[in-house]
């Protein structure tokens, strides 16, 4: 999904940040974006496994389109 929505990052580094936030006595937190298109069941049981691997505060936002009448 990074890569689908051209986000730039890479999960190493996103530990590797996170990680280092930590070991500097820091409270780490991150956001995760789920529903996004083009997201299937194995995408988000990869970000949910991803997301409880992190040591982290956490905050999940459901993307969700609603057709606006102009």
């Amino acid at each position: 999904m990074l890569k689908r929505i051209k986000k730039g990052i890479k999960l190493e580094q996103v530990r590797f940040g996170s990680e280092n936030v930590s070991a500097g006595g820091m409270i780490a937190h991150a956001s995760f974006i789920i529903g996004l298109p083009g997201e299937t069941k194995d995408t988000l049981q990869e970000t949910e496994k991803f997301a409880k691997s992190m040591n982290t505060c956490m905050a999940t936002i459901i993307y969700a389109v609603f057709p606006v009448q102009l």
